[in-house]
C-alpha cells in the first residue's frame, strides 16, 4: 500500500506487550504496543501516599476548626491558613497526578486509524527492549488506497534509469509475482531515490517507486517479492547483450587503479 504511516513511541519505557503481528489488519484505537516506566510509576506512587497524606491532615484541621469554642482567634487564623496551604498543596498534587497519568496513558500505544501492519516480527524486535519517545516502533498502511511497488536497482544500473527518466522515457516497468510466476504485469515509474543504501545481497541498491493498479493482480498480500524490468530506452544490440558486463570489467579496473 503506498499509503503508510510509522507510530511512534509517545514516551520513554520498555515494551512488555506487542499485540498484533505483520498482516494483522487492526482498527482505529486498536491497542499495538504497551510499554511499561518504571521511574514513571514509582513517581506516581510517591504522589499517591503525598495525597494520602495532605488529605488526612485537612481532615484533621477541619475537624479541628469545628471545635472553635477551644481555639482562641489567633489559634483559628493560624489553623485557617494551615488549611488553606494543604488545600493549595492538594491542589497541585492532584495536577501533577493528571500530567503523569497522561504519560502513563501513552505508554499504551493505539492506532490512529484502520489499516494493516507491514513489519515483520514486530514482537521479536521490540518485546522486552528499551524505546525513546519518537522512535519508531511499526508501520501500518491503507490497504483500500493505491498501491505501489518497490525495487531495489543495484546502484551500478540506477544510471540508466535516472538518464530515462531526465528522457521523460523511464515511464513502463513489467513485472512478474513470484507468486505467479506466468503472468506480467505493468507498472509506472514515480520516484527514484537519490541515494543508495546497503540492500540485501544486491549490495548497494537504490530505492525506486512504482505505481500500479491493484485491481489488475491477484489476490496477493502486502510484501509480495516481484521481478521486475524497467524501460530505459533504446540502446545497441551489443550493449544491451555486454553492457552488464562491460560495466563490471569497468569497476574491477577502477578499483585495481
Amino acid at each position: 500500500p503506498a499509503s503508510r504511516q510509522d507510530i511512534f513511541a509517545q514516551a520513554d519505557g520498555t515494551v512488555v506487550h506487542v499485540a498484533v503481528d505483520h498482516g494483522a489488519a487492526i482498527h482505529q484505537d486498536e491497542l499495538l504496543v504497551r510499554m511499561r516506566n518504571d521511574a514513571l510509576d514509582a513517581e506516581v506512587l510517591g504522589l499517591l501516599e503525598r495525597q494520602t497524606t495532605t488529605r488526612e491532615q485537612i481532615e484533621a484541621k477541619q475537624l479541628t476548626l469545628v471545635n472553635t469554642k477551644s481555639l482562641s482567634s489567633v489559634e483559628e487564623t493560624l489553623l485557617a491558613g494551615e488549611l488553606a496551604q494543604l488545600r493549595e498543596a492538594a491542589k497541585s498534587i492532584e495536577q501533577q497526578l493528571q500530567l503523569l497519568r497522561t504519560k502513563q496513558e501513552q505508554l499504551a500505544v493505539r492506532a490512529p486509524g484502520d489499516g494493516v501492519v507491514l513489519t515483520w516480527d514486530a514482537a521479536n524486535q521490540l518485546l522486552q527492549r528499551p524505546v525513546q519517545r519518537g522512535q519508531v516502533l511499526m508501520t501500518i498502511a491503507d490497504p483500500s488506497g493505491e498501491w505501489e511497488l518497490e525495487l531495489q536497482v543495484p546502484e551500478r544500473q540506477i544510471r540508466h534509469v535516472l538518464e530515462a527518466e531526465r528522457q521523460a522515457e523511464a515511464t513502463e516497468v513489467l513485472f512478474t509475482l513470484k507468486s505467479h510466476p506466468g503472468e506480467e504485469f505493468m507498472g509506472r515509474l514515480v520516484e527514484v531515490q537519490r541515494m543508495a543504501e546497503v540492500r540485501g545481497d544486491e549490495g548497494n541498491a537504490v530505492l525506486v517507486r512504482v505505481a500500479i493498479d491493484k485491481r489488475q493482480l491477484p489476490e496477493v498480500p502486502s510484501e509480495t517479492t516481484v521481478v521486475a524490468k524497467l524501460h530505459c530506452g533504446s540502446r545497441s544490440l551489443g550493449y544491451v547483450w555486454f553492457g552488464e558486463l562491460l560495466d563490471k570489467l569497468a569497476a574491477v579496473r577502477f578499483r585495481w587503479l
